[in-house]
């Protein structure tokens, strides 16, 4: 999987990177994909591996990181993210 993730949140009000958005049901948009992501592992079977390639920008990078890594990768493995 890819998600192309450089942009800020500036147009949405919102002061850091736009995949850490909230929408109303309390998720983020990196959540939702991430559901999905572990979804889809599920029905694929538990041995198999899908890379979640996330594409950020110098401005965004390292929250990015830490986001992911505050939130356990959203169940994901961290090696696949």
């Amino acid at each position: 999987a890819l998600t192309l993730a450089g942009g800020q949140g500036t147009r949405l009000g919102f002061d850091g990177p736009k995949g850490m958005y909230i929408l109303r049901n309390n998720k983020s948009l990196f959540q939702l994909v991430a559901e999905r992501l572990v979804r889809l592992k599920e029905l694929a079977g538990s041995n198999c591996s899908l890379p979640w390639y996330i594409m950020t920008s110098p401005m965004n990078d390292a929250a990015t990181r830490a986001y992911f890594a505050e939130n356990k990768y959203f169940g994901l493995p961290a090696e696949d993210v």
